[in-house]
């Protein structure tokens, strides 16, 4: 598949609550905990705007903040949500075609009625064309979300060489047509021309939400494109360090018969490099998610 999928954490289960260096997934939702703030915070922003830049620092947890935090509330809420890790390998399908991909793949997943897009047309015609609609197994509409993770590597890898910053430069416009609602360019000349019926397009309707999800340092790059794409300064959330309060849940509630007593305390300490003490001193700890993961992980193995 064109389309990178997310690391499983099927290891991580009862016994094994911690999945180290890999992300929380979906289904390893039940073991995801400390990020409820962040997941609601999230959540509201992605049902109130069409685009949502999340931003922080590498090994935050944001590819876990975007599957298991925020895509179970997701899905309670009619949307459906799509986990994108773009391929930018010399070899692969066009961006766009990587995004058509998934979505045929996810309507199959959960059993969606839906018509797949055609490889002629961009994203915005197919979201605002009058006869797609898109109805979940239990009769109801379905609002896709476009989440792209680690889309930083647009600017990195999709810049490796003049056939790919091509491709990149053409992707990124595309995404802003779609999330600026602005029918592209080609099509705008169809109309004006005759040639394609305006009448078959409904310039209002919901489409889809879009995530873009991106390391920090990469933001002034984000920014190099808001010309284009004004949303990208508007819906923001940046994902920070877990405070000490946040890491002892993190530590203690997925799998307490694992924990003697203090042992979470003192594992919590240990990352931050400092001591806690009191619950207010706890709360003003900093802590790695990524390094606190790894820790449990290896100490329970």
């Amino acid at each position: 598949m064109s389309v990178a999928l997310p690391v499983s954490t099927s290891a991580v289960d009862r016994d094994n609550p911690w999945p180290g260096l890999a992300s929380f997934t979906e289904d390893a939702r039940a073991f995801f905990f400390g990020r409820e703030k962040e997941t609601d915070e999230l959540v509201r922003l992605v049902r109130r705007n069409t685009l949502t830049v999340l931003f922080g620092q590498s090994g935050l947890g944001k590819s876990s903040l975007l599957q298991a935090g925020a895509f179970p509330l997701l899905r309670e809420a009619d949307f459906l949500p799509l986990y994108l890790r773009l391929d930018h390998g010399t070899e692969a399908p066009a961006l766009a075609d990587q995004v058509k991909a998934a979505l045929v793949a996810a309507f199959q997943s959960v059993g969606a009625d839906a018509p797949a897009p055609r490889a002629d047309e961009s994203l915005w015609e197919y979201f605002h064309r009058k006869d797609i609609d898109i109805w979940s197994a239990k009769n109801r509409l379905l609002t896709p979300v476009l989440a792209f993770d680690q889309f930083e590597e647009i600017f990195t890898l999709g810049r490796a060489t003049e056939a790919q910053r091509e491709r990149g430069r053409a992707f990124l416009a595309e995404l802003a047509d779609l999330v600026e609602n602005r029918a592209p360019a080609a099509l705008r000349e169809k109309f004006e021309s005759g040639e394609l019926d305006i009448a078959r397009y409904n310039f209002d309707k919901p489409s889809c939400q879009v995530i873009l999800s991106l390391r920090e340092d990469f933001l002034p790059d984000l920014e190099g494109l808001k010309n284009e794409m004004r949303s990208i300064m508007h819906s923001r959330m940046r994902v920070r360090r877990l405070n000490g309060t946040q890491a002892l849940e993190i530590v203690t509630r997925p799998a307490p018969q694992l924990l003697a007593e203090g042992v979470a305390e003192r594992i919590v300490e240990f990352v931050a490099g400092a001591r806690g003490g009191s619950a207010e001193r706890l709360a003003e700890l900093e802590v790695e998610p990524a390094l606190l993961s790894v820790i449990c992980r290896e100490l329970n193995e």
